[in-house]
Parts: structure tokens; sequence; C-alpha cells
């Protein structure tokens, strides 16, 4: 309240500030804040000619398709399933490749570098990895037919002959980040058309995987 000098006081009316303790504007704090420019991230999915039983031709049609998908600018690559075999239970066992019971078990790139070429037991996954880290992308390796130990790694004398539909991801920088291993297989019989199933060469991954990426 003021007084305005001889008679009683005159209360003054209280208006509403145009500032707020921290210094910002009433009006400021209505204000929307600012959507973020959509990041635009340039995905390349690669469609290859159907697999051979030549595994070697499968690994170099591939390793092409990754070049001219990082060449064209992409940042994430990703490759069909089962794109080192043809599609079907006789080809999965002799297209196998080993990863071991966890993602920290494929070797390093240093390691990789001493093994002859001619002698590697998993050239599909190696030619992924060295992919990723030649053109410094996210690579989604589709899917081959990997043989591993069983679900927990629990080392069982029937292990070695387990298979699975896996999926491998690299990054350029970070090499082998995560491994899918396919849960829901393959399973159809439609009489007189059609009768394939997955589950009687491979076993069903457990779960769902999520793993981050540079992209």
């Amino acid at each position: 309240a003021s007084s305005s000098g001889a008679g009683a006081p005159v209360p003054f009316a209280r208006v509403p500030a145009p500032w707020s303790a921290s210094g910002a504007s009433a009006s400021d704090a209505a204000t929307p804040t600012p959507t973020p420019a959509p990041r635009v991230v340039k995905v390349a999915l690669c469609q290859l000619a159907c697999p051979t039983a030549d595994k070697v031709a499968n690994i170099a049609r591939a390793r092409e398709a990754i070049r001219n998908a990082a060449e064209g600018g992409a940042a994430l690559v990703v490759l069909p399933e089962m794109w080192n075999c043809p599609y079907a239970n006789e080809s999965f066992p002799a297209h196998a490749e080993t990863i071991g019971a966890s993602i920290a078990d494929w070797p390093s790139g240093a390691e990789r570098a001493t093994t002859e070429k001619s002698n590697d037991p998993t050239p599909s996954v190696t030619m992924l990895s060295e992919a990723a880290a030649a053109h410094d992308i996210v690579l989604v390796g589709g899917s081959i037919p990997e043989r591993g130990v069983g679900v927990g790694g629990g080392g069982g004398a029937d292990e070695e002959d387990v298979l699975y539909n896996a999926c491998c991801v690299f990054d350029g920088k970070r090499g082998l980040i995560a491994r899918h291993r396919k849960t829901h297989l393959f399973d159809v019989d439609i009489p007189g058309e059609i009768s394939f199933r997955e589950s009687d060469t491979l076993t069903e991954g457990e779960g769902l995987t999520v793993v981050d990426t540079a992209v």
C-alpha cells in the first residue's frame, strides 16, 4: 500500500509482472518448444539374386551389394534372410558358421587378421565385419545358418549340431554389436501346394534383440 500524503492509505492495484523470477517473459512460457528438424538417415535394403550352392560366390555378391549401397550414401545397410546359401533344409548344415555362445566370443579385428582366408571357418561373418568397418556403416547382416552351442551355452553333447537362423549386426567402429536368432520358424503345409518346415533343421532362438546403433 502507499499513502497519498494526508488521507488514509490507498492500495495499489496488483498488476501481473511481465517477467518471471528466471527472467523469462510470461508469454514465453506459453510458447511451444520448436520441433527439431527431422534427421534423415539413408537406409539400403539389398535384394540379391537367389543364392546358389557356391558359398564363395554368394559372399562375393553380398560384399559387392554392400559396397554399392555404402558408396551410394547409405548409413544403414540390410541384407536378406539366408543370403549365403540356398533356402533349403539340406543346405543349412553345409553353409553354417559358428559365432560362439556370446558375441564377445567373436574375435577382434587383430585376431581375424592372423587367420588365413583359406582356413577361415566363418567367411560370411568375417566379410560382414570387414565390410562394416571398411565403409563405416551399420550393417544388419540378414541371416545365415549358425552352428552354435544351444540356448544358454550349456555345452551339452548334442549342442554342436544345433543350427539357428541367425542375424548379426555390425557397427563400423564397434564390430559385432548384436546377434538375433530367429524365434518364429517358418513351418507351412498347404496340401497340393507347398510344405516346408524350418523346424526340421533349425532351432528357435529366445526373445527379442534390441541394440543401440550409431544411426
